[in-house]
């Protein structure tokens, strides 16, 4: 990671005085491509099911690793990319690492390698999270102080002089507790303030439904009456740096980062990027790129558009044909290309979405079953059943490993779960056991 970014910072001495970045130089993608990748066997190009299927395996899913330095190639490869907190730990880096324990990324962090910022709420229990290498900070813009509170902007006053702030440092204030948490999480989510710690994010509790917050080994303390309990926590807080506007040599890292996350982009895997909200900014980037011999352009997926970028490496994972096999991913992980790469394919009840909390598990890249936010309602892809029950015997290994909490399915597709007869074999192989209210899934004891 380190290697490639050093690559890039000399690609952008070269290309900071550029006319690249003089808006009427602009030139939109055409029907001239750049390269074709085929399918070795059947001669056609890529299919969009194949694809994915290489970004699994880009993203090297379900790694076996269990040490700090193996959680921080996954950390690399989700450097600024916002996940919600309630699945950060329950989900998506277990995903990554199925050896993952939350004392690796305590790690990281007391030794200021990984950083962490918020992005909005999620209600009052949950909000989007980002984790980044401490040396790629400042890439995504925070929210305007002036729309925040007045005990926010007072706050951010002490943070912004510089150093780490202690909680009872920042209790000096005239602020009452109730006051401080919620001028310290409004900060937090307007991506202006972390700590040097998860903790407090671990304290913000469940977002409700069926995910598990990790078990961390608690430490005794003392905890001051006048404190908010949330906030109490062995971190500092401190105030995060501003990108730079209009800075060359920011995009281009962050157009590296996610070449990194996903070998090959498009555009809408960049129009799902915090860092670059925009497809305008981000072809100027990689044209330039290219012209370096940084990246690619071709038409290397069908039916995504012309305007492909693509690290060498990632074209050669594209003509491997080997299967990904089943996974269960939370519905926003960068690995799961559906409604951001990919249009969601058709289903038997309403369209998918990749809002906070949902779950997908794909088999070779193809969307199985989709579970609703709180895995309540159930959403299938075909009529055909093994790959279901394959599907929820995933599920429930999760719920076996205590990453997700008791399920139960109350609605199947448009139909409440007890009236889809269709489904009840299908679920009962897969684990599930028929209640009042529906069928449901406890872990084994």
């Amino acid at each position: 990671m380190i290697k490639k970014l050093i690559i890039l910072s000399v690609v952008a001495v070269s290309l900071a005085s550029c006319d690249m970045f003089k808006k009427d130089n602009y030139q939109p993608p055409n029907a001239q491509l750049h390269g074709r990748i085929l399918d070795e066997v059947t001669g056609e190009l890529v299919e969009t099911d194949i694809y994915e299927g290489s970004v699994f395996r880009w993203q090297e899913l379900g790694r076996p690793g269990q040490s700090v330095d193996d959680l921080m190639v996954a950390i690399d490869q989700m450097a600024h990319y916002p996940v919600p907190a309630s699945m950060l730990e329950s989900l998506i880096l277990p995903a990554r690492l199925s050896g993952y324990q939350p004392h690796l990324l305590d790690q990281l962090m007391l030794a200021g390698e990984v950083a962490w910022s918020g992005h909005g709420a999620i209600g009052e229990s949950d909000g989007w999270v980002s984790l980044w290498p401490a040396d790629v900070a400042g890439m995504v813009e925070p929210k305007p102080l002036d729309n925040m509170t007045e005990a926010a902007r007072q706050i951010w006053e002490q943070l912004a002089g510089g150093g780490a702030w202690s909680l009872d440092s920042l209790t000096s204030t005239d602020l009452t507790p109730a006051q401080m948490e919620a001028a310290i999480w409004e900060l937090v989510w307007a991506g202006r303030v972390t700590s040097d710690t998860l903790a407090p994010v671990r304290s913000l509790g469940r977002a409700g439904g069926a995910l598990r917050r990790p078990h961390v080994p608690r430490t005794r303390r003392v905890v001051r009456p006048m404190v908010s309990a949330r906030l109490v926590s062995p971190g500092r807080w401190f105030a995060l740096p501003s990108p730079a506007e209009a800075d060359p040599a920011r995009l281009i890292q962050a157009i590296s980062l996610e070449l990194n996350r996903y070998g090959i982009l498009t555009k809408g895997s960049v129009l799902t990027e915090a860092m670059t909200p925009s497809f305008f900014e981000a072809y100027r980037v990689l044209a330039a790129m290219e012209d370096q011999g940084a990246t690619r352009r071709g038409y290397f997926i069908d039916g995504l558009g012309a305007a492909q970028f693509a690290l060498p490496g990632a074209v050669d994972r594209l003509r491997d044909t080997t299967k990904s096999g089943m996974v269960l991913l939370a519905a926003c992980d960068p690995a799961n290309p559906w409604g951001a790469g990919l249009a969601w394919p058709e289903s038997k009840g309403h369209r998918p979405t990749r809002k906070a909390g949902a779950m997908v598990v794909l088999d070779n890249g193809a969307p199985v079953i989709y579970l609703e936010r709180g895995a309540h309602t159930l959403v299938t892809f075909d009529d055909h059943p093994e790959p279901v029950v394959a599907a929820l015997k995933m599920v429930g290994e999760w719920v076996d490993r205590r990453h997700l909490d008791t399920i139960t399915l109350t609605k199947i597709n448009s139909e409440t779960a007890l009236e889809a007869r269709q489904w009840a074999e299908p679920l009962q192989a897969g684990g599930f056991t028929m209640t009042p209210q529906g069928f449901r899934r406890r872990a084994a004891t």
